[in-house]
């Protein structure tokens, strides 16, 4: 009698020769030139991973905006107009809108499972250009006004900035309305809708950088009349030197960045990504700046601080009872007890200007 161990050799055999055949088989089938069908991996960053990326960050500037409008209307020491804390409340929401926009065209796109890919473009992607078109306008706004008191009103400023920014609305929503019809793919490929948009981010980094260096030569300025003045003086034109540099540079780098990006990439979506933060960027530029008043006051030691008239740098002043203080037994100095956003003329008397 045979063992039976002799005979699970034989089969065993047998089933890996029959294993191995289908395999080798069902492998030069796949491999086969007529059923390959190769293609490139893309890479998930120069798509809609910047987009993710990006939508990440700004949601932390909009919590920084968020904090920043806590700690502008529970400031008691603020007494700002109806038209800044309307400019502030305008700003906050429309770039609210705008982080809502953002985060439902990242859902929709890792939901599609269209997230390497230029065939089709949300068309939230389209409409939050308006909102950061009703952020970006009021906030350069703001800045080309202060610019313009603080150059005592010059027409060549205002001649310059004011259609610089209508341009950048208008060219904006032309922009929209030209691709929001064609949400499948985004017309960068016509020379028309491509131009438009090189033509928007060079006006907005223009209109940046021209408000940041204005100011710093407006202040510059300034310091020279005061000619020898205290320690405090200096410090507090230093600081508003670096708010006006910090205000201006990072929308300007940003829109430059973007423009490389768009001229270098004009098919990914990296441009895309960076344009996202322009929104959230200007909001707590202009928010950082109101918010800055008490930094900017607090130099000196919290003492008075005064500086020649003639220097152009006036402050409204108010006593401990919150009347305008009239400094007639100081005919050279005006004395700087707050800072005012808007270079508004007081209702109480003329020995008070609020000068940006």
């Amino acid at each position: 009698m045979i063992p039976r161990t002799r005979w699970r050799r034989p089969v065993s055999d047998i089933r890996r020769q029959v294993y191995r055949t289908l395999f080798l088989q069902h492998t030069h089938y796949a491999m086969s030139p007529a059923t390959v069908h190769l293609s490139p991996t893309p890479d998930f960053l120069l798509f809609s991973g910047i987009e993710v990326l990006a939508i990440l960050f700004t949601m932390a500037l909009w919590g920084i905006s968020c904090l920043q409008i806590f700690l502008y209307f529970f400031n008691s020491t603020q007494e700002d107009s109806c038209y800044i804390k309307g400019l502030v409340i305008w700003l906050w929401s429309m770039d609210t809108v705008h982080q809502g926009l953002l985060i439902s065209g990242v859902y929709k796109a890792i939901r599609d499972n269209a997230t390497a890919s230029t065939d089709h473009i949300s068309w939230e992607y389209l409409i939050q250009i308006l909102f950061t078109i009703l952020v970006t306008t009021p906030a350069q706004g703001f800045f080309s006004y202060r610019i313009w008191m603080f150059s005592n009103k010059s027409k060549l400023i205002i001649s310059f900035l004011a259609p610089a920014i209508l341009f950048q609305l208008i060219d904006g929503i032309i922009f929209m309305a030209i691709n929001l019809p064609a949400t499948d793919k985004l017309q960068f490929t016509t020379s028309t809708s491509k131009g438009i948009a090189i033509a928007y981010f060079i006006d907005g980094a223009v209109v940046d950088l021209f408000i940041a260096i204005a100011m710093c030569l407006f202040l510059w300025r300034r310091y020279l009349r005061i000619g020898i003045a205290t320690k405090g003086t200096r410090s507090m034109i230093h600081r508003l030197t670096l708010f006006s540099i910090n205000t201006g540079s990072w929308p300007a780098i940003i829109a430059i960045i973007t423009l490389v990006m768009l001229l270098a990439y004009p098919t990914y979506y990296l441009y895309a990504g960076l344009y996202f933060f322009l929104s959230p960027v200007y909001c707590n530029t202009v928010l950082a700046s109101i918010n800055a008043r008490p930094y900017i006051q607090s130099v000196n030691n919290g003492r008075h601080i005064y500086i020649p008239k003639e220097s152009g740098l006036q402050f409204a002043s108010h006593d401990s009872q919150g009347v305008c203080s009239n400094l007639h037994g100081t005919p050279h100095g005006l004395e700087l007890a707050s800072y005012k956003v808007g270079p508004e003329e007081s209702t109480e008397g003329n020995d008070c200007l609020n000068i940006v």
